[in-house]
């Protein structure tokens, strides 16, 4: 009997050992709780300006209307997000999601790191292979329009993957905060 507890334990223990460490290979606890902390305020300002949604359809209609260009500005220009960003970029996981650009200083002061953990941490994480091959797609086309991507990203995802932590991360970092990083 022992044997078969021992047996049934470990068949049920090693996935899930798998799976923490999938979920973090590139990026320490400190960063997911830094992010996490993103995502609630990124949260706060889609129930605030898709009340009549549930969350996860939410984060599928601030994609849609990125991709549309019929999102509300004033989301992107929530007080609270500017904060919290502010705060972040003292980090040193927003040095594993943005690097700075000094190339063109009349563009963009940030750019998603494609090369950096967080972003590689997306593209091992995500469980959608179509997501996974538009992440690496979008790495040889870095500084695009976030409207272009999040059609591309919009047409790869289902409506399953919004319900997905990893993919709730991308839309959060790639199309929510990778836009008010500019305004900062």
């Amino acid at each position: 009997m022992s044997k078969f507890f021992i047996l049934t334990f470990f068949t049920i223990l090693i996935p899930f050992i798998s799976i923490a460490q999938k979920e973090t290979d590139n990026l320490n606890e400190k960063d997911i709780t830094q992010i996490i902390e993103l995502k609630n305020q990124f949260e706060n300002a889609l129930e605030k300006y898709y009340p009549n949604l549930n969350l996860i359809d939410a984060y599928g209609q601030y994609l849609s209307d990125l991709e549309n260009r019929t999102i509300n500005p004033n989301i992107l220009r929530e007080q609270k997000s500017q904060e919290i960003l502010k705060g972040f970029k003292k980090s040193s996981t927003f040095k594993k999601i943005w690097i700075e650009n000094k190339k063109t200083p009349n563009q963009k002061s940030h750019l998603i790191d494609y090369d950096g953990d967080f972003y590689n941490y997306l593209i091992n994480n995500t469980d959608n292979e179509d997501v996974k091959k538009g992440y690496i797609e979008f790495k040889k086309i870095p500084n695009i329009n976030p409207a272009l991507l999040a059609s591309a990203l919009n047409m790869y995802l289902k409506e399953s993957d919004y319900k997905q932590n990893v993919n709730q991360i991308s839309i959060l970092i790639l199309f929510y905060y990778d836009i008010i990083i500019q305004f900062i």
